[in-house]
């Protein structure tokens, strides 16, 4: 996915602010949430013995619970472009031109590409409402 992000910012398809919410999100997406990196070994309770303050949620307040929260936020035709983008690169053709085409119905690949585009763009607008606040 971030590969598609940086291909769109140095086409100049994206805002600096659309670029700045997917750049937060692509790093709480890589992001190691709490002691165990996001990995869970055991089912068995854990005493908090060490100095520190305790961590609310597992990984703090921006960690895992509050990722989770953003993505359950997102609406059904995001989540589905979501799961392209990250899967995109898997699949035998995998180009932006494509999701548009199966989305929009448009054959011409500049046009269903544009599609695509916008697509992400809408989708970066609501992840930096998520991120960055309410534009001001």
């Amino acid at each position: 996915m971030g590969d598609i992000i940086s291909d769109l910012h140095s086409e100049r398809h994206l805002t600096a602010r659309q670029f700045r919410a997917a750049v937060l999100f692509l790093s709480d997406l890589q992001a190691a949430h709490g002691d165990s990196g996001g990995l869970v070994g055991s089912g068995t309770e854990k005493v908090q013995t060490a100095a520190r303050e305790r961590l609310r949620p597992p990984g703090g307040p921006h960690g895992i619970v509050e990722l989770d929260r953003r993505l359950n936020r997102l609406r059904p035709h995001e989540r589905r472009l979501m799961t392209f983008l990250v899967t995109h690169r898997e699949q035998a053709r995998g180009k932006l031109s494509d999701y548009g085409r199966l989305r929009s119905g448009y054959s011409k690949r500049e046009t269903a590409r544009a599609v695509t585009v916008g697509r992400i763009g809408a989708l970066l607008d609501t992840l930096a409402e998520e991120y960055l606040g309410p534009e001001g």
